[in-house]
């Protein structure tokens, strides 16, 4: 009976140390030493799941360079072939995040060598393929409405 009982309070003492972990990241991005990752980014998931809300739109493109050195754009959509929400977060490679920025760099590169390769054996042979993130404000008049100079910025996300 003393054992059931040690082991409710460890779980709520565990589950309390985890929300004030997840809170305090949340609000500081301060971690609490003690509390393992794993632990604190489940509860940091479940404390505010709209913590990535963003007041911007991206979309993740691709050109491919003619051998007269123009770019071309190089439509995503077979490639990517998903609404437009789960395609953003296809795009952001979230898997590599947490690996760092040489990591996700190389894994863009690779994704751009995958869609030459691709756009390679649909007939369409590119000199080289980049990948970039364009961002631009919303509006209310559409999700595409301001996707154009000055409100657009290009991040280019390989070398």
């Amino acid at each position: 009976m003393n054992i059931k009982r040690t082991l409710q309070h460890l779980v709520i003492v565990i589950y309390i140390a985890a929300t004030a972990s997840a809170f305090s990241y949340t609000l500081f991005r301060y971690k609490v030493p003690g509390v393992p990752d794993k632990l604190r980014r489940w509860s940091y998931g479940m404390m505010a799941p709209y913590q990535t809300y963003r007041t911007s739109n991206e979309m993740l493109t691709a050109h491919g360079l003619q051998s007269d050195g123009t770019w071309v754009p190089i439509s995503l959509d077979e490639y990517l072939p998903f609404l437009r929400g789960e395609r953003g977060m296809r795009s952001y490679l979230l898997t590599f995040w947490a690996q760092g920025e040489e990591v996700l760099e190389q894994k863009y590169k690779e994704l751009a060598q995958v869609t030459k390769r691709l756009e390679g054996d649909r007939g369409r042979e590119w000199e080289d393929v980049r990948l970039t993130l364009e961002k631009w404000p919303m509006s209310p008049a559409g999700y595409e409405y301001l996707r154009h100079d000055p409100f657009i910025s290009v991040t280019k996300l390989h070398d």
